[in-house]
């Protein structure tokens, strides 16, 4: 991975979106798996954010679940 890349995923279940972030001031959030199939297909979604304030909302709301996540995990592993 490139320096400063950052990869999560989520675990408790099966999730379909994705959501790449780009510097703060571009997101992508959708379906769209990056490989030549669903680009071809036409059969994904992908919505383009370039409103910095919007990313920066939208960061927000990832950081805070991430902290939840992390914070159950902590938790969890307390109990074990």
């Amino acid at each position: 991975m490139g320096e400063g890349v950052q990869i999560y995923q989520w675990t408790a279940s099966y999730r379909h979106e994705k959501m790449y972030w780009c510097d703060g001031e571009q997101m992508l959030l959708g379906s769209l798996n990056l490989d030549p199939v669903s680009s071809n297909t036409n059969l994904e979604l992908l919505v383009s954010v370039r409103d910095s304030s919007l990313v920066n909302k939208l960061t927000s709301r990832f950081e805070a679940i991430k902290r939840q996540i992390e914070s159950s995990k902590t938790t969890s592993n307390m109990l074990d």
